[in-house]
Parts: C-alpha cells; sequence; structure tokens
C-alpha cells in the first residue's frame, strides 16, 4: 500500500506511515495514481508538489464517501503540509483523518503521533504531551519499536522547548537499545540532532558538533533530500566554530555551501561561504582555502551570468 515519508518542520522527527490494508473493492484509478505520484514528488524533496497531488487524492476520497482513503489522504496531506511548516493547517486534517480510521475501528496512533508533532511545532506544548499519551495508549513498544522511538524523540523535543535537558536525555536513554535494534538510517539521524541540541543546550559544543556529523552521514544512508543535510552541515560548520575547532567549521560550511550551491540556492550558498572562508584562515590551512575561493568564484560567475540573462530578458 502507498507509504508517505514524512519530515517535520525543523527537520526533527520522520517516519514512515503505512496505509491500512484495504477491504477488496474497485480501486479508483486517479485516486491511486495521484497518491503515487505524491508519494515520489515527497520522496525527492518536493513537497510542494506533493501537496498538490494529495489534495486531488483527497478530493476523490471525499467524493466516493470513502472512509479508509480519507483518512489515509487526509494524513499524508497533513505530512505535507508539516512539513512545509503549515502546521496550523495540517492539524484540522490531521482531525479528519483520525476521525474517518476511528469510525473504521482502525489504530490511529501514527495520526496522534503527527498531531503531537504539529501542536509541539506551535509551540502547544501541553496538547503534544497529551496527544503522546494517547498515541502511546495504542501502540505495543515490542510491535510497533519504530513508533515508540518516535514518541520518545518528540517527547524529547517537548522537553527540549521547555528547557529541560536532563529530562530530554532521558527519554532519549530510554530508547537507547530499541534503537539500536532498528536498521532505519532516519531515525538514527533524528535522534543524533536531539543529542546535539542536547549537547548545545547544555555547552558542549564540540560534542554537539559530532552528533551533527553523526546526523549528516545517517542523512546520507537514508537518502533524505538535499536541503535536510545541507542544513545539518550549516549547523555542523557553526558549533564547530563554537568549539575552536576552525578547520572541521570551515570544512562543514564549505560542503552546505557547495550542497546548497548544486540545489540551485546560489544566495544561501554565498552565506556560507564568508564563515567557511574565515574558518579556513583561522586554520590556516591553504588547499581549503584554495576549495571555498574556487567555490565563490564558480558561483559569483554563475549569478552573474543568470543577471546578465535576465537584464537581456527584460530589454
Amino acid at each position: 500500500m502507498r507509504r508517505a515519508w514524512f519530515c517535520l518542520a525543523a527537520g526533527l522527527l520522520a517516519a514512515g506511515c503505512s496505509s491500512p490494508p484495504k477491504p477488496a473493492r474497485p480501486s479508483d484509478p486517479d485516486l491511486d495514481r495521484y497518491a503515487s505520484s505524491a508519494q515520489i514528488s515527497f520522496k525527492h524533496g518536493d513537497y510542494a508538489q506533493a501537496e498538490k497531488l494529495y489534495r486531488r487524492a483527497l478530493d476523490r476520497a471525499r467524493a466516493a464517501d470513502d472512509a479508509l482513503e480519507i483518512g489515509n489522504n487526509a494524513y499524508n496531506l497533513a505530512v505535507c503540509l508539516v512539513a512545509l511548516g503549515r502546521n496550523t493547517e495540517a492539524r484540522p486534517l490531521l482531525h479528519e483523518a483520525r476521525g474517518a480510521l476511528e469510525e473504521l475501528r482502525k489504530n490511529t496512533a501514527e495520526v496522534l503521533l503527527l498531531d503531537a508533532s504539529a501542536a509541539r511545532n506551535l509551540g502547544i506544548l501541553d496538547a503534544a504531551s497529551a496527544l503522546l499519551l494517547e498515541a502511546r495508549a495504542q501502540m505495543s513498544r515490542d510491535k510497533d519499536r519504530a513508533l515508540w522511538i518516535q514518541s520518545a524523540l518528540v517527547e524529547a523535543q517537548v522537553a527540549c522547548d521547555r528547557n529541560d535537558a536532563p529530562g530530554a536525555l532521558r527519554l532519549l536513554d530510554a530508547v537507547s537499545q530499541d534503537l539500536k535494534q532498528l536498521d532505519d538510517p532516519l531515525l538514527k539521524g533524528r535522534n543524533a540532532g536531539l543529542l546535539a541540541r542536547v549537547a548545545w543546550m547544555t555547552g558542549q559544543p564540540a560534542t554537539a558538533a559530532a552528533w551533527l556529523d553523526k546526523e549528516a552521514g545517517w542523512y546520507r544512508k537514508a537518502g533524505r533530500p538535499p536541503q535536510e543535510i545541507s542544513a545539518v552541515l550549516r549547523r555542523a560548520g557553526e558549533a564547530w566554530g563554537q568549539a575552536g575547532q576552525n578547520r572541521e567549521s570551515a570544512d562543514r560550511y564549505y560542503r552546505a555551501a557547495r550542497s546548497l550551491f548544486g540545489q540551485g540556492r546560489a544566495n544561501e550558498a554565498l552565506k556560507c561561504i564568508g564563515p567557511a572562508l574565515t574558518a579556513a584562515e583561522k586554520a590556516a590551512d591553504r588547499g581549503l582555502m584554495a576549495r571555498i575561493a574556487a567555490l565563490f568564484d564558480e558561483i559569483r560567475r554563475e549569478m552573474t551570468a543568470e543577471a546578465a540573462d535576465g537584464a537581456r530578458a527584460g530589454k
């Protein structure tokens, strides 16, 4: 059945959502086509296109009064909106998905978990905590190990939001053994990112930087969208700089700039060039300085050419 991989706003949680099994009935080819195309767009990081396609799938499901497909596609559409940072818009869709699946007596733990994450992103921490309790009531730790870990990650984020670093660390420690038993690089990456946040909160920039390096590595292994990896590399550059490790800082900023430029985000890439070059100069690493300068020249040439093309087109 269709699966939607979602990345929550701020890049802090992701999970696979498998739709409940369909009862035997004729399928809707248009609905299936929209949902399948949406899944591909989402996996490639094109969340806006995935949103459009899931809206079409949801419209088909609503028109057919198909509770199962309403639940599936309302949830998947909400996943896209959370990934786009539009948590307020996502929550009514999650309530619709929950109602439709409850009507069929289906497990709604994944819906509740995403709603908890959306509430947490909006700063509604008490609601997030309550939703996490509801979600866990529908989970079996042995059967739903990945979901159980995800609930702990969201709860740890809530703890961090409340400036409770020790509480967050306890939650992460409690699922560390569960995480080791899963071959899930995405969850391992999210966990590393949270450990980096706790380390940063407790004044340990070198530890935070090391965890951010691991987060980026897990994301590469998981095939995450480039924008997620470049964001982590940029944070790692900052953390290594705070730790006084200038060569590592320069390298991470350079790699973030290179990734952003490869994504067609030249202006954002330029924002990493300055700190990369400064750190490389402090480290007296001439080879790295040369690579950074070469990348800067390439970015500048492309931006100049694009500006010239735009000026000619405007004549």
